[in-house]
């Protein structure tokens, strides 16, 4: 659905690191994994929608974690309570939750934005009673909502890749650690990955060596979020290419090809 809306909140939480909250209709109804298409403002500068996974929602209201790292997300931040911004969505598919497995977050850097969502809906709706969070960071500056993933009584791992806290090393490695001393169990887990293209092909490789069951959300640059522009295709191990739009951005590990 496309509608108009108003900026209920747009405040910094870290350097440069923004909380968007915006206030959605009635009928808008949204899943973990799935997104939104932004339309900055009125002007053909810039001219394209710009992708954002949605970090949480409630009625009436989604919220939008993102970083300023270039035009279009500046002009975002500088928008106030009142502001009017034009969305498409909620876009894409969700990731889909096994309640018999206890479920392994794996973000690296702000592929954190859809778990955060997640976490919240398993705590929610799922029978499960542990969550397990793994996070990878360059440095320790670079972790991010620590509180809000410990609201969820998450057990919180983080690696750092120069040190200072943690694992020291990449959130891969910290998974075979986990994996090779049984503080996880590939028959008990299932992991649920939002990160850099390297992690996820590395998670991937993961899961498949070790029988975990694995779903992915993918990355991309988008036009325009419903499987028109044709920029955001991946392939997978059949020789088909999907549409990360609109037939992600979550797929289940074992069939795309990285």
């Amino acid at each position: 659905m496309m509608f108009t809306t108003k900026v209920l909140e747009n405040k910094e939480i870290t350097a440069s690191l923004y909380y968007l909250k915006l206030q959605v209709p009635d009928k808008f109804n949204a899943m973990p994994g799935q997104f939104v298409m932004l339309k900055i403002n009125d002007s053909f500068d810039p001219i394209l929608r710009r992708p954002f996974s949605i970090s949480g929602f409630s009625k009436n209201r989604i919220e939008i974690l993102y970083k300023v790292i270039g035009k279009g997300t500046k002009l975002i931040s500088h928008k106030k309570v009142g502001d009017e911004v034009n969305i498409i969505g909620p876009l894409g598919n969700n990731f889909n939750i096994d309640n018999s497995k206890i479920p392994v977050l794996i973000a690296g850097g702000y592929g954190v934005a859809p778990l955060l969502f997640l976490a919240k809906n398993i705590r929610k709706y799922s029978k499960n009673k542990k969550i397990v969070f793994l996070f990878g960071a360059k440095s320790k500056k670079d972790i991010m909502l620590r509180k809000e993933f410990k609201k969820y009584a998450i057990t919180l791992n983080v690696a750092t890749e120069i040190g200072g806290t943690g694992y020291k090393g990449l959130i891969t490695d910290l998974l075979k650690y986990l994996l090779d001393n049984k503080t996880l169990l590939p028959e008990k887990i299932k992991i649920y990955a939002c990160g850099p293209e390297k992690m996820i092909k590395e998670i991937s490789k993961i899961a498949s060596q070790t029988n975990i069951s694995c779903e992915v959300s993918l990355e991309a640059l988008m036009g325009c979020g419903i499987g028109v522009c044709l920029t955001c295709v991946c392939a997978t191990k059949f020789g088909l290419y999907k549409h990360i739009c609109i037939d992600g951005p979550i797929f289940d590990s074992t069939i795309i090809k990285l």
